[in-house]
């Protein structure tokens, strides 16, 4: 599968719009933030507080101009649904997903846990690699299938991620993106006709 030659061009004006670099800088910021903020809780005590687990949600939605990186995934009333989760259940998502990169666990999660669905989950593997994982919300997965003309589905979580996943890093490879650039070119791919 190769990404035309129209894409590579949309993909490059993308990269030279207006504070494409700030983005970049300022993503990256805010994802070290939220990683240092789970290993450092996890090493002094081996869970999260509510507080923790909102801020590092916070700091991945950080975004250039005050809007947020991932729309409704990380709105205010989805917030509160998180919070208002049992906390062993959240620390569970994060022992499971971020600590052990346990997709099989993924599904299950999700419909125990209000408020958090495959997007999140997505970025919870992310944040434990962000060369090896992507963020997966339905204009990542638009996008993906505007640039392959596939469309990304499986029965479980896993499937249906390692199959995006796949088809993101190597649109990555093939365009030289660093991390924090492809779920924004992908969701800008996604908005073009």
């Amino acid at each position: 599968m190769a990404v035309s030659a129209d894409i590579l061009r949309r993909v490059l004006e993308i990269r030279g719009g207006d504070r494409f670099a700030e983005r970049i800088r300022v993503r990256k910021l805010c994802e070290d933030a939220a990683i240092a903020i789970i290993e450092r809780a996890f090493v002094a005590r081996s869970r999260l507080w509510r507080d923790e687990i909102e801020l590092v949600m916070r700091l991945l939605d950080q975004d250039v101009g005050g809007s947020g990186r991932f729309g409704e995934l990380f709105s205010e009333p989805n917030i509160r649904s998180v919070r208002g989760n049992p906390l062993d259940l959240l620390n569970e998502l994060f022992i499971e997903i971020y600590w052990r990169e346990n997709l099989d666990a993924a599904d299950s999660l999700i419909q125990r846990l209000r408020g958090v669905n495959e997007g999140l989950v997505s970025c919870l593997l992310y944040l434990k690699d962000r060369d090896r994982y992507n963020v997966m919300v339905g204009a990542t997965v638009e996008g993906i299938r505007r640039v392959f003309g596939v469309n990304v589905a499986g029965r479980t979580f896993r499937e249906k991620y390692e199959r995006f996943n796949e088809l993101a890093n190597k649109f990555k490879r093939l365009c030289g993106l660093a991390p924090q650039a492809v779920d924004f070119i992908l969701w800008a791919l996604a908005q073009s006709g």
